[in-house]
């Protein structure tokens, strides 16, 4: 069972402002994990960080297009599964901005700070 609570759920379609942080369209959007589960999933319920909302056009191309999987990794919308997401920043492309998510809050951030979180989690990977 690795799909998030209903509250977390709507509050993090609430947080990412009902669009999808990648192309920014407010169709057919899903909530997603920024780790892999793996198959069969997880017992333990993710949080809102541990989620963001993409439509699910983006979702699909991000998992079958290894550029764009490089992409969404580098913009923080996946991460590794070891990451700790708290520690991993969102940029959000139709906001042309950085964001730290704590919970259900998204805090901008320049992108300096960004690139210095990034470096701090994945070190010369990123």
């Amino acid at each position: 069972m690795s799909a998030p609570t209903p509250v977390v759920r709507a509050a993090t379609y609430k947080r990412d402002e009902n669009r999808c942080l990648l192309c920014g369209t407010t169709d057919q959007l899903e909530w997603n994990h920024r780790a892999a589960v793996g198959m069969g999933g997880n017992r333990r319920r993710p949080g809102a960080v541990e989620g963001v909302v993409l439509c699910s056009r983006c979702n699909t191309a991000i998992e079958s297009d290894a550029a764009l999987m490089v992409r969404a990794l580098a913009h923080g919308l996946k991460i590794r599964k070891w990451a700790n997401p708290e520690l991993v920043p969102v940029y959000v492309a139709h906001k042309f901005q950085w964001f730290r998510l704590e919970g259900v809050k998204r805090v901008p951030i320049p992108g300096v700070v960004a690139i210095d979180l990034m470096h701090a989690v994945y070190g010369d990977q990123f």
